[in-house]
């Protein structure tokens, strides 16, 4: 009975050993490949067009502001506004301000949301085209190196090429 155990016990660890090393492994380092992308390139073109139009508003917004309270600031200084003016100059100085931190707020949320919208599809398609490189070349597994989960690769195949080649 326990040589059957032993036997039994044997032939499941050279299974699972055989079964292992018939694994085949890939990697990949999927940043590097969409770098080189032409779509990304595009995609970060319009990112940081969006950004430019952006902060020149915001700055147009701020010298705007500034110009309101230097002159709000001199007039409340010389004593040419009287105390009901002077508050709603500051309530009109304290919205303004408020308006300008809600376009950056908002102007952080559209940038989030464009560079989702971009790069998504592009994300998507690389994806799929190494499941199609992972079934087409009968890999168990492809890992990609830039996301820190591989460490140590032996008897690893770059399948790089094998994916650009499918873009």
């Amino acid at each position: 009975m326990k040589t059957i155990v032993k036997t039994l016990a044997l032939f499941l660890f050279l299974a699972s050993a055989n079964i292992m090393m018939a694994q085949k492994f890939g990697h990949i380092n999927s940043q590097a490949l969409l770098a080189e992308l032409p779509e990304v390139k595009s995609a970060n073109a319009q990112l940081e067009a969006l950004q430019k139009q952006q902060q020149s508003k915001y700055e147009s917004m701020v010298k705007a502001f500034q110009t309101k309270a230097q002159k709000y600031a001199q007039e409340a200084q010389t004593g040419t506004m009287t105390p009901v003016n002077q508050q709603k100059k500051q309530g009109e100085l304290q919205k303004e301000q408020q308006s300008i931190q809600k376009f950056q707020v908002t102007s952080q949320q559209e940038l989030i949301q464009k560079r989702e919208s971009l790069f998504q599809p592009i994300v998507n398609r690389v994806n799929e085209k190494i499941r199609a490189v992972g079934k087409e070349n009968g890999y168990d597994f492809i890992f990609d190196v830039t996301q820190g989960g591989v460490l140590f690769a032996k008897d690893s195949d770059d399948v790089t090429a094998l994916v650009k080649g499918k873009l």
